[in-house]
């Protein structure tokens, strides 16, 4: 615990404001399709820039809460209105105000920890420490993803229920709360289980039904917000039920076991950290059944694990929050920690810990999470190309939709599949091997490469020529 004696909490604030900037530039593209299907094609499509016959099928079954793609659009609306038309410009400014206020729902749930620990300063630094240096927290936060905004939302409702005094500040939780859902409906889980905690345990009848009373607005006004979205009166609750779990639209996509998250979250999530904070975080739901941290992120992950269907931003929520249980853990039995503390091999353990997480850390927060995006910013810099041949398939298609966000008005993508006369053409490529192929050709010039040229040289066992990479030629 002694590691941060010499770092003000203001410093590592500013420290960690600077790795959400960071990570805000860098971290660039989507981590899952529905972070860019599901939101920045539905504010596309309120731009004009898609046809609604090209979105996901959720968007004609209606499934689909209208309010983080409303928000981005109203945030978005002075620059159009300006003539800002550079679509990596808008996505970079999603990604940087989701990840700023990540950031401050940390600051502001600081309240809470410091309740939690008894205004223990050393506590509520690593407790601050937990919230945004873990390695994968900043790159969650700026993500223009429902599951990032929705933990901002619901962390800020949840420090208002449970500090505030006041009834405007209960019911302010109540909206927080409220809009926390229409991010993410799953999140639900979370914060009826807060209230129930709280009729539980607080029983304060004018903060639950004030609360009550601003989730129950925030509601309608979300559902308002869908109207905006969908053109119609829609309860996108319902269409979601009805598709997944009575029609069961998710039968065909594969299922996979309870312990999946478990087994993921140790082999993904880094060795040795994963494995300690999977730990403590089983330690806290057995040991701390009462405590609200447990009824904020156990409800959420019985839910997914007992869901066939699973994905690891499901919980995203869980995973921002549940750190906080190694606090608790190492206060309960803190004799023995600083008895562990003169043992070399501990120390040396401890340093491991803190240097593999500080490593993917910069990793996380500086490399694209899809390169595919670094291709369509490539191409939208450079005006002279106005149509490009693509080999087999577009490079604007995924899943079988389109990707329009990014294409700049007129562009054309013809796509041929046995051959082509390359003469006067920009040949698109995306496999290895038909890379190799081109840049032997004498009359075409590599315009562009998914990798860096330097990792040619190390073509060992020529598996660049078995991997997905994106490549342009310009042939003569």
């Amino acid at each position: 615990m002694n590691y941060l004696n010499r770092v003000s909490l203001k410093s590592l604030m500013l420290i960690s404001l600077f790795i959400h900037l960071w990570a805000s530039f860098f971290s660039s593209g989507f981590q899952h399709f529905d972070e860019h299907f599901q939101i920045l094609e539905l504010v596309n499509l309120k731009w004009g820039g898609i046809n609604p016959e090209s979105l996901a099928w959720e968007y004609r079954e209606k499934i689909r809460p209208w309010f983080q793609p409303w928000l981005y659009y109203m945030i978005a609306s002075p620059f159009k209105a300006l003539g800002v038309a550079n679509p990596f410009f808008y996505v970079f400014l999603f990604r940087l105000l989701t990840g700023l206020l990540g950031w401050y729902a940390c600051i502001n749930f600081l309240k809470v920890i410091r309740l939690w620990f008894n205004d223990n300063k050393q506590y509520e630094k690593w407790a601050y420490f937990l919230l945004n240096f873990l390695w994968y927290i900043p790159f969650i936060h700026v993500r223009t993803s429902s599951e990032s905004l929705a933990i901002s939302l619901f962390m800020l409702g949840t420090s208002s229920f449970i500090l505030s005094k006041k009834p405007m500040h209960f019911l302010i939780a109540g909206l927080l709360w409220g809009f926390t859902y229409h991010a993410r409906f799953q999140m639900a889980l979370p914060v009826a289980f807060v209230w129930f905690h709280g009729c539980l345990f607080d029983r304060n009848i004018k903060k639950l039904s004030l609360s009550a009373v601003g989730v129950i607005i925030a509601i309608l006004l979300g559902t308002a917000i869908d109207y905006w979205g969908y053109g119609e009166w829609s309860f996108s609750l319902w269409h979601y039920y009805r598709t997944n779990f009575l029609e069961g639209i998710m039968a065909g996509v594969k299922h996979y076991p309870w312990y999946w998250y478990i087994r993921w979250g140790f082999l993904r999530g880094i060795p040795p950290v994963s494995l300690i904070l999977i730990l403590g975080t089983v330690w806290g739901w057995v040991k701390m059944w009462r405590h609200p941290l447990t009824w904020m992120t156990l409800p959420l992950f019985i839910f997914h694990s007992l869901v066939g269907h699973k994905e690891v931003r499901y919980l995203f929520p869980s995973m921002v929050l549940a750190p906080l249980f190694l606090l608790f853990l190492y206060q309960s039995f803190e004799p023995k920690f600083k008895e562990w503390w003169n043992k070399r091999s501990f120390r040396y353990g401890v340093n491991l810990c803190l240097i593999v997480n500080l490593v993917a850390l910069l990793v996380a927060s500086t490399k694209p999470v899809n390169p595919s995006v670094n291709f369509y910013s490539f191409l939208w810099g450079q005006e002279d190309i106005t149509k490009i041949y693509a080999k087999d398939e577009s490079p604007f298609t995924m899943l079988g939709l389109d990707i329009e966000f990014y294409k700049k008005p007129g562009f054309q993508v013809e796509v041929w599949n046995d051959s082509i006369d390359e003469s006067g053409k920009y040949i698109f490529l995306r496999k290895g091997n038909e890379y190799f192929e081109f840049a032997a050709k004498k009359n075409c010039r590599a315009l562009f490469l998914a990798y860096p040229e330097w990792i040619l040289h190390f073509n060992i066992g020529n598996w660049l020529s078995r991997s997905r990479v994106w490549s342009l030629f310009k042939c003569e």
